[in-house]
């Protein structure tokens, strides 16, 4: 059994510990990558969408920093970025010591930006 799927590369300067596509149709093209202080989201082209796009090409579009370890990240289903306004929102769990956070962020890409902070708890999320 041959293995033809192919392997790109963001480059990344810190240790990455969670990524996640955008699984929904207007926000697709968007990764979200964390790191230990922020979550960097990047727009992507694949040459398999893309005759003009050879490999893939990408474009960092924000960093959000994080006050704790993300270990997971869920993608907003109204985040679109060809509609005006622009919307980006995607949820993180953080872990630090001994709580779990919960974090909303949301940006317009412009001057409108906001982290939602839920509660602690010591549940497993």
């Amino acid at each position: 059994m041959t293995d033809d799927s192919k392997k790109y590369t963001i480059p990344c300067p810190e240790v990455v510990l969670c990524v996640e596509f955008s699984p929904y149709e207007a926000s697709c093209q968007l990764l979200a990558v964390s790191t230990s202080t922020r979550v960097t989201v990047f727009s992507c082209r694949f040459e398999e969408e893309d005759a003009d796009v050879d490999g893939i090409e990408y474009t960092q579009i924000r960093d959000f920093q994080t006050e704790n370890q993300t270990s997971t990240i869920a993608w907003n289903p109204e985040t679109s970025l060809s509609v005006l306004p622009k919307f980006l929102s995607f949820a993180t769990a953080e872990l630090d010591v001994k709580d779990h956070h919960l974090r909303l962020f949301t940006s317009n890409l412009k001057e409108d930006e906001s982290v939602l902070r839920g509660t602690r708890h010591t549940a497993i999320l």
